[in-house]
């Protein structure tokens, strides 16, 4: 198993654009990138998925999302495994960001015990565990 830096680098999709998320998120003590921050605001809602997902899989980060389809389209799912990338999607993309970052948080520990790993994986973030489903 590969041996990742600490800390370990989450970039967040422009769908988490949330204070509340995304103070909850570092807070807690994750290392978070944010899309508008990365790509500028106006930049960053027409960033593809592809284009993003290949940047977080060249840094070494972590994607973050709500975007439930990403493993199920193919240039995305391409993007995914030929960049290696480690991701992680809410299963429930209509949550209110309080109960999103409750349920990030729930999972932290799982989250960060699994992206020790190597990618390519994506795992969908459920109530009551993490689900590798790529």
């Amino acid at each position: 198993m590969t041996k990742f830096k600490s800390p370990l680098t989450f970039f967040t999709d422009r769908c988490l654009n949330s204070p509340i998320i995304i103070n909850g998120l570092r807070e807690a003590g994750l290392h978070i990138i944010e899309m508008d921050d990365y790509y500028g605001k106006y930049a960053a809602e027409n960033v593809s998925d592809e284009v993003w997902l290949e940047v977080v899989g060249s840094q070494g980060w972590i994607a973050l999302t709500k975007d439930t389809k990403i493993h199920k389209k193919s240039r995305e799912r391409d993007t995914v495994l030929n960049h290696h990338v480690r991701g992680f999607y809410l299963t429930q993309p209509h949550l209110s960001a309080a109960i999103s970052l409750a349920r990030w948080l729930h999972h932290k520990s799982a989250i960060e015990a699994t992206c020790q790993s190597s990618g390519p994986f994506w795992y969908a973030v459920q109530a009551d565990q993490i689900v590798r489903v790529l």
